[in-house]
């Protein structure tokens, strides 16, 4: 018989109620539908995983265009040049450009961690994002890089030592 990952065999659920630190996820969105009708589920920081960001092609305006071309010191039209997808055929709209390894344009990894260079003027398709524990992204981005699920109650599932990580993390981001 083969023996199972220590991830499978230690596996242990936790409500965010029940970590050490109730508030490591706080946030000025207010709380959102959940998939269950007639319940809202508890607003969450981002987690800086970076999945919406690989998933998604995020569209601009004009007026984000000169915001984030002020914002890098570069003219609109060489933001439209270097960091637009030139295929979209809308007029007056562009698509932010993808990595050929996934990802936008502006997405700087570094560790664990994926961070947006442009956060300060990032487009309103990216502030309006709602991170949420239901949310396939955020769970996803959850397993990929803290190797950590969500369970149908919303509990945080893993190894005692990913949930320890993952709880480290959340402190610094939030100081």
């Amino acid at each position: 018989m083969k023996p199972r990952s220590p991830n499978v065999t230690d596996r242990k659920c936790y409500n965010l109620a029940d970590m050490e630190e109730p508030n490591l996820f706080p946030t000025d969105q207010g709380a959102r539908p959940s998939k269950d009708a007639g319940k809202e589920e508890p607003p969450i920081s981002c987690f800086h995983c970076g999945e919406c960001c690989k998933r998604y092609q995020v569209l601009l305006d004009d007026g984000e265009i000169e915001r984030i071309a002020d914002y890098l010191g570069m003219s609109q039209k060489q933001l439209k040049q270097e960091h637009t997808d030139p295929r979209w055929p809308v007029p007056d709209r562009y698509l932010l450009r993808h990595w050929e390894s996934g990802g936008c344009t502006f997405l700087v990894q570094r560790g664990k961690e994926a961070l947006c260079s442009i956060h300060v003027v990032k487009p309103n398709a990216c502030r309006d994002w709602a991170p949420a524990l239901s949310r396939k992204e955020c769970g996803q981005g959850l397993a990929r890089v803290w190797g950590l699920s969500v369970n149908a109650a919303g509990d945080i599932c893993g190894a005692d030592s990913n949930k320890q990580a993952f709880q480290e993390f959340l402190k610094l981001i939030n100081e």
